[in-house]
């Protein structure tokens, strides 16, 4: 910010000089200034501050508006799909936090990314994952024909939640602390990682899987940013998730608790269902 800053007074500087030297250029060779100082010519004098100081308001405000938009531009980025995404990479280089929140987060679980916390806890990172109760029949509301080829969500939430908690385990209680795995019974709207003041989102759709989605890169001290970060926090923190935990009845009754789930399937209900849509 302060380089940006400093830049911008360099060039407003350079465009004031700019602009004399090219108001000079004009009126030097018809003598306006030799004859509005012998004549004394307030009007002349006038005239010629008057366009002076429309050039440089001129110029600077183009140059202002320049300026922000290359910001504008720097701080937001659009990707066609993330899995062009290193998400190892990105989470390597956090230095005070990270926090996930996914359908089933898969990638936050395999063997790269558990050295990787390894090796950032030890800097005393602070990790928040959230995923979704794989018991959750939000899950029901993914479209099975983006799964044809892959494991529905709920099996994936149930093997990267077994691979948390048994990662989690093995911690020691300060590492633990700073390590904290949450459940969500509610599909999130957006897949976010945070990385420090850097967010990488995207929307999750009807016609793509989360790691074929497009996604946004930006600051979380920008515009939209900041209310996706908003978002991430409200739901890594009570009343939106609980602990991580793989007891299965646990998991149920935390669904039928929960004020926010209004309905619940059952295996019956659900074959039923599968067999109505058949017909």
């Amino acid at each position: 910010m302060k380089n940006r800053r400093y830049n911008a007074l360099l060039a407003i500087g350079a465009t004031a000089l700019a602009s004399f030297g090219a108001l000079w250029t004009l009126l030097e060779p018809l003598d306006a200034f030799k004859i509005a100082v012998e004549n004394s010519s307030k009007r002349l004098l006038t005239y010629i501050v008057l366009v002076l100081a429309s050039i440089t308001i001129g110029a600077f405000v183009g140059l202002w508006r320049a300026i922000a938009l290359e910001g504008y531009g720097d701080g937001r980025k659009v990707s066609s799909s993330r899995l062009e995404l290193n998400v190892v990479q990105e989470l390597s280089r956090a230095t005070r936090r990270i926090l996930v929140v996914g359908l089933s987060i898969p990638s936050f679980s395999s063997e790269q990314a558990l050295r990787t916390y390894d090796a950032i806890l030890g800097r005393g990172v602070q990790i928040d994952l959230v995923l979704v109760n794989p018991l959750s029949p939000s899950l029901l509301q993914r479209p099975r024909r983006l799964y044809s080829s892959l494991p529905h969500p709920s099996l994936t939430a149930a093997r990267t939640l077994n691979t948390l908690t048994h990662y989690a385990a093995g911690l020691s209680e300060h590492q633990r602390a700073r390590f904290r795995v949450h459940i969500a019974n509610s599909l999130p709207t957006a897949g976010i990682v945070i990385v420090d003041s850097e967010c990488i989102w995207h929307p999750y759709l009807n016609q793509a899987t989360g790691v074929a989605s497009p996604y946004i890169r930006e600051s979380t001290d920008s515009g939209y940013g900041i209310h996706i970060a908003r978002y991430a926090e409200s739901l890594a923190g009570p009343p939106s998730s609980f602990a991580a935990t793989r007891d299965p009845d646990r998991l149920a009754r935390e669904l039928e608790e929960d004020p926010e789930i209004s309905f619940a399937y059952t295996e019956r209900e659900v074959g039923a269902t599968r067999k109505a849509l058949a017909e």
